[in-house]
């Protein structure tokens, strides 16, 4: 069995669930879904997989036993961190991986997935980069689209993005902003999305721009202090996360901002000609992100 100890918000989740499946293809066992961790944290973000279409072979543990197996995993997790304490990233997750933990310290890095043959494999971390899924990235792109039906002001929202040249741009806010993760993670400025907005005006006939963010209060901001579009759709509709990333990734084309939700949005839009752009840093406090990033995307 393959337990996947889901955490953090939807752009997260998402990975940690492509990361489970890609392991998945390769032992054929079934996911178990927990989210005991998240708990610990006090992270009130909602368990947003549930929304998505996922595999059938997916299915949520009961609580009672969520908890067991976080107490047997964390044990486990201890123990094996001291005594491979020493070793560098790639080298202490290929050996955890062997006992059936995987979990890393280098988020955005690709470590391969080191075979194993525990019984029980426990996951916790953060895996964001595609190619850990590649292999398995159309039935990915189909099992994370959104299955809940959209309200009817979503609706009339969705026929309006399909109807044109539709630009997502994502500008996230919120705990970015804040004391804690401004110096690390408060990376697109206004200049930045000025200049991508150019290039598309440059690549695209009448492009209509749709702007996201974390809340109302964030979308009056940018309309009020950047100012980045006199005819941009502000998308202030108090969307669930899930209903948010569905009229993300209906766009055609994408201004994305560093974040993970942001990353989901463009990779899971079915528009072929898509145009996306990204901000060439990622996160200030660790410079190893190459990863992240897919190949064809344009970096300024």
């Amino acid at each position: 069995m393959i337990v996947l100890d889901v955490m953090c918000g939807m752009g997260n989740q998402m990975f940690q669930y492509a990361y489970a499946r890609a392991l998945q293809e390769q032992c054929d066992e079934k996911i178990f879904l927990t989210m005991v961790t998240a708990k610990r944290m006090n992270d009130n973000r909602s368990f947003s997989l549930i929304h998505c279409a996922l595999k059938d072979s997916v299915s949520i543990l009961p609580v009672w036993q969520q908890y067991i197996l976080d107490i047997y995993f964390k044990l486990k997790m201890k123990f094996l961190g001291k005594k491979y304490t020493d070793l560098d990233p790639k080298e202490k997750y290929e050996l955890l991986a062997k006992e059936g933990i995987y979990t890393t310290e280098k988020i955005y890095c690709y470590y391969g997935f080191p075979l194993c043959a525990k019984r029980m494999k426990y996951i916790n971390g953060w895996w964001q980069t595609e190619k850990y899924f590649n292999s398995i990235a159309r039935q990915i792109r189909r099992e994370l689209l959104i299955k809940t039906p959209p309200s009817e002001q979503n609706i009339r929202m969705l026929n309006k993005i399909q109807s044109g040249e539709s630009v997502c741009i994502h500008v996230r806010r919120g705990d970015y902003v804040s004391e804690k993760f401004s110096n690390e993670l408060n990376i697109c400025d206004k200049q930045y999305y000025r200049k991508a907005i150019a290039i598309i005006k440059s690549k695209v006939h009448e492009p209509i721009f749709y702007i996201f963010s974390t809340s109302h209060e964030d979308l009056e901001w940018i309309r009020n202090e950047w100012r980045l579009e006199e005819n941009a759709v502000y998308v202030d509709l108090d969307n669930s996360d899930y209903e948010e990333l569905r009229l993300m990734y209906s766009c055609k084309h994408f201004i994305l901002a560093n974040s993970t939700f942001s990353w989901w949005g463009a990779y899971l839009s079915q528009n072929e000609n898509k145009i996306v752009i990204a901000p060439k840093i990622w996160n200030r406090r660790d410079d190893d992100f190459e990863d992240i990033y897919m190949r064809e995307w344009m970096r300024i």
